[in-house]
């Protein structure tokens, strides 16, 4: 007995871990659907709340439907230990649950964001002129002039020239009137 005990701690313990990772990875979800509807309605963004009463009104039917469909299923004639009154069949569910998933899935993939892209800089037509040298710089240059040696001139007093700088991708997301602009290097 001890050991039966023991194996379903060690399942619970495991379905619970299972639980909490999908939820982490799912919590989002409803956030970025809202977001996307938003971004979809646009200048008719208080049409909204038809979105989602309408979404909550199809997913009150659909539950109501499939709780339906398990009250009448039957339960697995085909079991070595034989059908038991209260025993469901959960396949409906599970059916269910793949074909709108499925539905959702491409349903996502026809959504397009728009994106916002930082203007291309101008590039400037006069050329900068370098900074006039301090004295101690120009009579180090003269001496490595007058020695031949040009490793002798320091450099490091002199600006290097600049480089671009690195693509920048802008995004702004749009959601409940905050506008949040994000910049990706």
């Amino acid at each position: 007995m001890f050991i039966f005990i023991q194996d379903i701690q060690k399942v619970f313990f495991l379905l619970l871990l299972l639980v909490i990772i999908g939820e982490f990875f799912s919590a989002p979800a409803i956030t970025l659907a809202d977001s996307a509807v938003i971004t979809l309605l646009g200048e008719d963004a208080d049409r909204y709340g038809h979105q989602r009463m309408f979404g909550s009104l199809g997913w009150g039917l659909a539950m109501f439907f499939v709780g339906i469909a398990l009250d009448h299923s039957t339960s697995f004639p085909e079991h070595p230990c034989g059908p038991d009154d209260k025993e469901k069949n959960y396949t409906i569910c599970f059916a269910t649950f793949s074909v709108l998933m499925g539905a959702a899935l491409i349903t996502a993939t026809q959504i397009t964001f728009k994106y916002d892209f930082p203007p291309e800089p101008e590039p400037s037509t006069q050329e900068k002129q370098p900074p006039e040298l301090s004295h101690e710089d120009t009579m180090q240059q003269q001496l490595a002039q007058q020695l031949n040696l040009p490793q002798l001139a320091d450099t490091n007093s002199l600006p290097l020239p600049a480089k671009p700088p690195p693509p920048q991708l802008q995004v702004r997301i749009t959601f409940l009137n905050f506008h949040i602009t994000a910049v990706i290097l």
